[in-house]
């Protein structure tokens, strides 16, 4: 996690409990936005469902026709 403060000369620091240390210092806002950015990017992982709510390892293949399920007894 990481937490954004005011340094006393009214500069930003972000302090992150992970490494227990700041990761940045005498910073302005948008050198701040641009390392939260930096950071999104960095650690998000990829959706794991498809708009159309199937999981991405799962996606149709066009060289196979889609599987029909077919209940017993009918």
């Amino acid at each position: 996690m990481r937490q954004i403060v005011r340094q006393p000369d009214g500069r930003l620091a972000v302090y992150s409990t992970v490494v227990d240390d700041l990761v940045m210092y005498d910073a302005t806002p948008d050198e701040v936005a641009d390392e939260a950015a930096d950071f999104v990017r960095e650690t998000a992982s990829p959706p794991c469902h498809t708009r159309t709510g199937r999981r991405t390892h799962q996606a149709r293949s066009r060289d196979r026709p889609p599987q029909r399920r077919i209940r017993p007894g009918r």
